[in-house]
Order: structure tokens, then sequence, then C-alpha cells
């Protein structure tokens, strides 16, 4: 089973163990009902958007 790296909600790859909270004061993590790993903005939420960052998880348990 291939699973993707990591990666910023704009799109681009993150390195290992970057998880993009600097400079974002409030962010806090959340494991979705659907299973999926994500990190947030303070005002950010699933419905609303502002993910900083995904395991990409979704579905895996």
């Amino acid at each position: 089973m291939h699973v993707p790296p990591p990666e910023w909600a704009d799109g681009t790859s993150t390195r290992s163990g970057a998880a993009g909270t600097c400079n974002n004061p409030g962010t806090y993590a959340l494991l979705q009902e659907d299973g999926n790993f994500v990190l947030y903005k303070a005002e950010g939420s699933p419905g609303e958007g502002g993910a900083l960052w995904s395991a990409y998880t979704w579905d895996k348990i």
C-alpha cells in the first residue's frame, strides 16, 4: 500500500517532522471522524478550511 507523503494545504510536500505550526499560534490537532489526522489554524475547522497539514490517514481506522 502506497501512502503519499504529508503535504501542506497548498499541495507542497513537507519534510519529515515539519508540520507548519511556526507563526500559527493556536494551531490544534484533530483526529477527524474519517480517520485523517489534521493540524488546523486556530480559526480553522473541517467545515471552514484552515488546514495546515494532513497525514492522509482517512479511511484507515
